[in-house]
């Protein structure tokens, strides 16, 4: 682990005075740095900014140690400045995230450094520095370093891509920043972040100041995390907690605003006070349908959370006595430390109500179970709810024009807009959920089967064990929201296609694979049709791939991925009552396109007169020519001359 460093005596070092009037001069002439606000986006890393404190409680971070040097995104600065002076050499700065993080939290990578610094050579002269950073995660078991970067001979790299210079230390404010990265890393709940910082000055003599935890040298460090400050969910209640949407003027007079908010830094995060005063900084607005203000930027109530929770409760209480009938918008709006302001809309209903009753069935008229539901007007959402066992939804809901959308596997599968509602009313949504059937053919458009299909997904899941295609080629889904699937297929661990399949309908969508088929005729050497020869394939690297034995016609065919392949014909027979085994080889067989090859044993049919069989009738024949002689002679018909 790093040295430690030594706290400066501030009150007795005059020195310090002097660096102090230079800093606040620095303060006064260099254009000030203005920290980026953030919108929030799904997949954005927003900046968050971590000042650097003197935390005298001496908190256990992480759980693993103790430490007055700490970070958080609070402004609540001590009286007086903070800082660390290096004795011989480097300046060595550990700083920690204080309080431990709520929940997970992913860093893209991006580091900014924003030091206030200040220093002095032998005679007076300019300092220069190399600037050096590391990052850990700290838990109650071990430090984990995540990644370190260095700028060389430099302390000047604002955005990143600036070439390295040596650089006066006295010119890098805190309104100056360096920029640094390290690999992305997600930081698990629990544990604390470490910023460990090392200054090596060039040259013999340095002597280099660092300040913090004071308004007139807030150094700070900005990381950009895609886990931040979020409304997770906004909805309204009636004065007994009941969540409802519709309020009868006569009846209720109550409406209760609430939202879940949550922060991976935990409630203190989300203040927009530059005092840190106060957490819990939750705005809402209502507008009533004449577009008057009701409400405006109102501070909601904590509920239930606190500093280091994760998630919060939060409150806003509106009554009315005589109210305007129609919708109700409201905005819920937090900002956090770091100036990052997340929205989320809802609406009520003030007025008459009417039953609705939707069901969501698919593309052959089956009732959806569990379907989402959501009913919203512009950007306001009414209510969102799930289907019952046979794919119904019983609601209350104001009188209005209403957009609805049915979600079937996390797919939006019906869209509905500008639907009106003044009277009770039964919907029936018919939704773009199908039995797709998917045939997986090869080159020349036969089934393939056994192929091992990967499939993706509308809503980006995928199955983690393969499917496999039937004896006649098909894959089968059954409930599957339309949209566009991935499909990847491999044939004998090849990968065989890669595609993207609009489904819309039942099908059958034809998935054309890179599978051709090899037909290898084995013939003999008299050009005869070999019935029973074994043929098999070999990769290159000698595993065998496949084999089989020709039919009647001499053939034997394959499906083959494109590659090289050995391919050796065997045949072993009785010959002529002479047993013959005979072999040939094809070294190298191209298989780009379906095509027939032909293999020639070139030992069979072996000559006739080297067989069993020949020779046998030779003497076959010769003892019957003999038998005949001898039978003809006893009966005195030859050599009957010399009688």
């Amino acid at each position: 682990m790093p040295t430690k460093v030594k706290v400066m005596q501030l009150r007795t070092h005059f020195k310090v005075f002097l660096l102090l009037i230079f800093l606040a001069f620095l303060f006064a002439i260099t254009p000030s740095y203005v920290p980026p606000i953030g919108a929030a986006e799904p997949s954005e890393a927003l900046p968050i900014h971590f000042y650097l404190h003197n935390d005298t409680s001496n908190p256990r971070v992480g759980g693993y140690t103790q430490t007055t040097a700490t970070l958080n995104t609070s402004q609540k600065w001590r009286e007086k400045p903070q800082g660390y002076e290096n004795i011989t050499g480097t300046l060595y700065l550990d700083f920690y995230v204080h309080p431990d993080l709520a929940a997970n939290m992913s860093l893209s990578g991006m580091l900014w450094l924003h030091p206030w610094m200040c220093g002095f050579g032998t005679g007076g002269s300019t300092i220069k520095g190399v600037f050096k950073a590391s990052i850990y995660e700290v838990t109650s078991i071990s430090q984990t370093l995540v990644g370190s970067t260095q700028a060389s001979g430099s302390m000047n790299l604002a955005y990143g891509s600036a070439p390295a210079h040596s650089r006066d230390v006295n010119s890098v404010a805190g309104n100056n920043p360096l920029t640094l990265s390290f690999p992305p890393y997600t930081f698990r709940k629990g544990s604390s972040i470490l910023i460990h910082i090392e200054v090596v000055p060039q040259g013999a003599g340095a002597t280099m100041f660092f300040y913090y935890d004071e308004g007139i040298c807030p150094s700070y460090i900005t990381l950009y995390s895609y886990d931040h400050v979020d409304v997770a969910e906004a909805w309204t209640t009636n004065a007994t907690g009941y969540p409802t949407a519709t309020f009868l003027a006569a009846e209720d007079s109550l409406v209760k605003i609430n939202a879940n908010v949550t922060d991976p830094l935990g409630g203190y995060d989300f203040n927009a006070s530059s005092t840190q005063t106060k957490y819990a900084m939750v705005d809402v607005t209502v507008i009533d349908p004449n577009g008057t203000r009701v409400v405006e930027n109102q501070r909601m109530t904590l509920i239930d959370g606190g500093i280091t929770s994760f998630s919060n409760l939060l409150q806003y209480n509106w009554t009315f006595s005589t109210a305007i009938p129609g919708r109700y918008n409201v905005t819920v709006t937090v900002t956090d430390n770091s100036g990052n302001t997340i929205q989320k809309d809802l609406f009520f209903q003030i007025g008459q109500t009417y039953r609705i009753q939707i069901q969501a069935i698919d593309a052959k008229d089956r009732p959806l179970t569990g379907a989402s539901v959501d009913a919203s007007v512009a950007r306001y959402k009414a209510f969102s709810d799930h289907t019952n066992s046979t794919g119904w939804i019983d609601r209350l809901i104001g009188s209005g024009t209403y957009n609805f959308t049915v979600a079937w596997q996390g797919v939006i599968v019906n869209s509905t807009l500008n639907f009106p509602i003044t009277t009770n009313t039964t919907l029936v949504l018919k939704c773009n959920v199908y039995d797709p059937k998917f045939l997986v053919l090869d080159d020349v458009d036969s089934p393939l089967p056994e192929a091992q299909v990967y499939i993706e997904h509308p809503n980006g899941s995928t199955n983690i064990l393969p499917l496999r295609t039937a004896e006649n080629g098909f894959i089968n889904l059954t409930s599957a929201p339309g949209g566009d699937y991935a499909f990847t297929i491999l044939w004998k661990g090849v990968n065989v296609l890669q595609t993207i399949q609009a489904v819309g309908s039942d099908g059958p969508y034809t998935l054309k694979c890179q599978v051709y088929e090899l037909t290898v005729n084995v013939l003999g050497k008299n050009g005869d049709k070999v019935h029973g020869a074994y043929v098999v394939i070999y990769t290159q690297a000698g595993i065998v791939y496949d084999f089989k034995m020709t039919d009647i016609s001499g053939q034997a065919v394959f499906k083959l991925p494109v590659g090289t392949y050995r391919i050796e014909a065997h045949y072993s027979t009785a010959y002529w009552l002479t047993h013959v085994a005979v072999s040939a080889t094809e070294p190298s067989v191209s298989v780009t396109t379906s095509s027939p090859l032909t293999i020639t044993l070139p030992g069979f049919p072996p000559p006739i007169w080297t067989t069993i069989g020949f020779w046998l009738i030779i003497v076959f024949i010769f003892i019957a020519v003999l038998g005949a002689v001898y039978t003809l002679y006893k009966k005195g018909i030859i050599f009957k001359g010399r009688a």
